[in-house]
This record gives structure tokens, C-alpha cells and sequence, in this order.
């Protein structure tokens, strides 16, 4: 039961760091490529 729980618990918390990860990641990204943008479309 112990080994089932520490799993389980091991699991959920590298579930959450990973998706944490990935949010953080992708809102990098999106901020990066509107900066860029921003700027092409004030000089057209």
C-alpha cells in the first residue's frame, strides 16, 4: 500500500512540475512571437 501511495504521489508531483513546465513554455513562446509581430506590423 505504502509503495502504491509513494508512487502514485511521486507521479502527481511530476505530472504537475511537467505541466508547469509546458505552460510556462508555451506562454514564452507566445509572448516572443507577439513582441516580433507587434513591431513588423507598427513598421508597416
Amino acid at each position: 500500500m505504502i509503495d502504491m501511495f509513494t508512487l502514485l504521489l511521486v507521479h502527481g508531483i511530476l505530472f504537475l512540475a511537467l505541466y508547469r513546465l509546458m505552460v510556462d513554455d508555451t506562454v514564452d513562446s507566445e509572448v516572443d512571437v507577439a513582441s516580433p509581430v507587434d513591431e513588423d506590423a507598427t513598421g508597416a
